[in-house]
């Protein structure tokens, strides 16, 4: 994100390949921003990287290490525009090259660390060649993606912020960053609107999951969990989609207090936390923040989640949810019990997660935002 003194915010993006002019940039206004969008010069546009074999992501991964076609694009959109700050982020499709581009023509550079894509190809560690959620131990081509990677962002961004103590901590042991100034900035959420539903005795007790249907989201943890509650009246909502929805699908069975609802729009979603009793965040790898957490809590709607990554920097163990180990069905079981059976400390983490959820203001985090933009340009 790119910001001019006349309050013009600027965008550069990519897009996928249409035509040659896709390899040039181009411009459209919307609102108060400027969008600059381009093809990116690769053998394919990173939003169909699932799409492809695994051959060609190694050659994908090769060229976006420092793409000198986004290098040159970059530049000239700099030197047109001539920003007051340069704000990058997620930069897989881009290249490292736009650091470099940043740093040559001298302006003051922050990046926001969204992910571990510095660290592992896979952005997420969640790598089909290992089983360690932490990748502590890197195979050798990893590792060298790793250190490349390392060496080129260097300590060229002046601030580094990170949206979790967790994050910033897989980088610092690393040594990224090591000269950078960092800051943890955690998400925030807009809105906020009490769940007033108050359920009978004679209605089930729903339960919430909303994300992506992947292996380490962890939501086979919760069918399990749920599968085994000695409390008859529930149901289990599972609101998003992924390659492994079918493989939960086959382990849900025809438990017909488990309904899949696919992908729903964002504005959508408020529907299903207002009818939540308690929302799960079954990761099994790290989570870098939980978006999902604050929405939950910005509709009293407390939140079990795992103990790994930044959930537990959000969840407070009794007070707005209960964290358990990843995988751990059994923790989660009884996590489930001890809420419905407690019919005043669900009351009370419903009132708790709403006054969580204002620590997470939209209105702080910019505040916070605007102070390090403000110190990059004096």
């Amino acid at each position: 994100m790119l910001r001019e003194s006349r309050r013009l915010y600027q965008r550069i993006t990519s897009v996928p390949y249409k035509n040659r002019n896709s390899l040039g940039y181009s411009f459209e206004v919307r609102g108060r921003v400027k969008v600059y969008s381009f093809y990116s010069l690769n053998i394919y546009h990173a939003y169909y990287t699932k799409r492809k074999p695994l051959f060609l992501k190694p050659l994908w991964h090769g060229l976006d290490l420092w793409n000198p076609h986004s290098y040159l694009v970059i530049r000239q959109i700099l030197n047109l525009i001539q920003p007051d700050i340069v704000h990058t982020h997620n930069l897989n499709g881009f290249s490292l090259s736009v650091i470099d581009a940043v740093g040559r023509a001298r302006f003051p550079l922050m990046h926001t660390c969204h992910d571990f894509s510095l660290l592992c190809p896979y952005a997420t560690f969640k790598c089909p060649l290992r089983e360690d959620a932490s990748c502590s131990r890197p195979l050798f081509v990893c590792n060298v993606y790793r250190q490349l990677k390392k060496a080129v962002i260097a300590n060229k961004p002046a601030v580094v912020v990170f949206p979790s103590k967790s994050t910033q901590s897989e980088y610092v042991k690393n040594n990224f960053f090591p000269l950078s100034r960092q800051e943890v900035l955690h998400y925030c959420i807009g809105s906020v609107t009490m769940n007033t539903r108050e359920r009978k005795e004679e209605e089930p007790f729903n339960i919430l999951y909303v994300g992506q249907l992947t292996e380490h989201k962890g939501v086979q943890v919760l069918i399990n969990a749920f599968k085994g509650l000695s409390y008859g009246n529930a149901n289990l909502h599972i609101v998003g989609s992924g390659d492994y929805g079918l493989t939960l699908k086959r382990m849900a069975g025809n438990d017909e207090r488990i309904f899949f609802y696919g992908k729903v729009e964002n504005a959508d979603v408020t529907k299903f936390y207002a009818m939540a009793d308690v929302t799960v965040v079954p990761s099994i790898w790290p989570e870098v923040f939980g978006i999902v957490i604050l929405e939950s809590f910005s509709h009293g709607v407390p939140v079990i989640g795992s103990n790994i990554g930044g959930i537990p920097e959000v969840i407070k163990e009794g007070y707005n949810g209960f964290m358990r180990e990843p995988g751990d069905f059994q923790g989660l079981k009884d996590s489930l019990e001890k809420i419905i059976d407690n019919f005043f400390l669900l009351q009370s983490m419903r009132i708790n997660a709403l006054e969580s959820s204002r620590l997470f203001d939209i209105n702080k985090h910019v505040g916070e935002l605007t102070k390090i933009y403000k110190s990059l340009i004096h």
